[in-house]
């Protein structure tokens, strides 16, 4: 094993530097940025649509 993934996780001889350790803190903040933009997106349509159908115009004409 030498330095992939599975050194990552078992920290073994040639596992990941300190720059390394950096570099997966950025990308794992990225990704926890992503999805919260993702989740914010989401709620938005959700709250979109939610407004739309409650709205008079939604409603059928009798």
């Amino acid at each position: 094993m030498s330095g992939g993934s599975a050194a990552l996780c078992t920290g073994a001889v040639g596992g990941p530097t300190h720059s390394d350790a950096d570099e997966l803190d950025h990308v794992v903040a990225a990704i926890g940025r992503w999805i919260s933009h993702v989740e914010d997106e989401e709620h938005g349509h959700l709250e979109e649509r939610l407004t739309l159908a409650s709205s008079p115009a939604a409603s059928p004409i009798p």
